[in-house]
């Protein structure tokens, strides 16, 4: 900034040097020198100081917005923090807040980290889901166990969108409606979540379709177990025996009507 001195009288002339400096965003006091090397003498005149002040203003930052982050799926129960944004970036609220189901208007800033420039802002706008869980292939045929089997029943539930989380998010397990209890009636293991119902869990449910549902802390989804019974002693031969009767009865009918035509 430029600087000049006012009321010298008859041409007379002194030397004006301007030593402030202020080279990063922000703002300081000018300072000078003044040198009475002229033909102007000092005591002659009453310095009356007017001093400015040196500001330099922030530059905006190149940057290109984030407009990618729209396809990354937004879910229930994830955290911003889950979120990794390119260097620069941040966002402008608690990154440790699970995110709710609905509509939201999230806001990032974009700094240099350097004082020169300043903080560049920008909002989003995203639709945040309910993760969708399914049980594996074989739940489309049903789950089928006949009791005696022994072997138990291998159920295992997918997340089907976004980062599969679903094995952290499994909060517990249900036979029609009742809580089952972990690590004795069924075990859980990861991947995405490996539930085995042991025979003595599904003998004690008992014969026929029971419903299972597999809870998670941001959703639930459930499947058909059908417990059969074992077939009682004799009933297959008691079934040989009635198909038998009906062939008899067939040839007898069939006899007395050729009997009856040839008369």
């Amino acid at each position: 900034a430029g600087g000049e001195v006012t009321g010298l009288v008859n041409g007379e002339t002194v030397t004006l040097n301007l030593t402030g400096s202020q080279t990063v965003a922000g703002e300081s006091q000018n300072t000078y020198e003044l040198i009475w090397d002229g033909t102007a003498k000092k005591d002659n005149y009453e310095l009356i100081e007017f001093i400015g002040t040196l500001t330099v203003y922030k530059a905006r930052p190149d940057f290109t917005f984030l407009d990618d982050i729209h396809d990354f799926p937004f879910i229930v129960g994830m955290t911003l923090g889950e979120i990794e944004l390119p260097e620069g970036w941040s966002w402008l609220r608690a990154t440790d807040e699970p995110l709710t189901e609905g509509e939201q208007v999230l806001e990032l800033a974009f700094d240099l980290g350097d004082v020169n420039y300043i903080t560049a802002k920008g909002i989003i706008n995203v639709t945040v889901m309910a993760p969708g869980y399914r049980f594996d292939a074989e739940a489309e045929e049903g789950y089928a166990y006949t009791i005696g089997d022994g072997e138990g029943l291998v159920l295992t539930v997918i997340q089907t969108n976004g980062e599969d989380k679903a094995f952290e998010n499994f909060s517990r397990l249900l036979a029609d409606g009742v809580e089952l209890t972990k690590d004795a009636d069924y075990t859980a293991e990861k991947g995405s979540v490996i539930i085995t119902l042991p025979a003595e869990t599904l003998e004690a449910l008992g014969a026929g379709e029971h419903t299972v549902t597999a809870e998670f802390t941001n959703g639930e989804v459930s499947a058909t177990v059908t417990v059969n019974k074992v077939p009682a002693p004799g009933d297959n031969f008691t079934l040989f025996i009635a198909v038998m009767l009906l062939a008899a009865c067939g040839a007898a009918l069939t006899l007395f009507a050729a009997k009856k035509k040839a008369y």
